[in-house]
């Protein structure tokens, strides 16, 4: 539950700044995706059988949402998808033994 608020609180202030702050830094129409590359990198790390990266892809997929023009869920199904073909992936021809706790 701590991980869980924690997770919450920081992708809600990633968010901010990436809609935020980060947008003034864009390169035409190119912006960082900070959320989907922590999305990623939190899903590499876990194990493959957990489900903690999905829960993390909803929750930051949400704050995108609330701070984007796009349709309410565009974000939430774009890092869903971007987490399951990560677990899938990994699964299939990966066996890290790197383990966040």
């Amino acid at each position: 539950m701590k991980k869980l608020l924690f997770f919450s609180v920081f992708l809600y202030i990633l968010a901010v700044l990436q809609t935020g702050l980060f947008a003034h830094f864009a390169i035409k129409w190119f912006t960082i995706n900070f959320i989907m590359i922590f999305c990623a990198i939190f899903n590499i790390l876990e194990d493959p059988r957990k489900n903690g990266g999905f829960w993390l892809a909803i929750i930051g997929g949400f704050f995108l949402d609330i701070f984007s023009t796009n349709f309410l869920g565009f974000h939430i199904i774009f890092l869903m998808l971007l987490a399951l073909l990560t677990k899938i992936f990994l699964r299939r021809y990966f066996n890290l033994s790197i383990k966040l706790r």
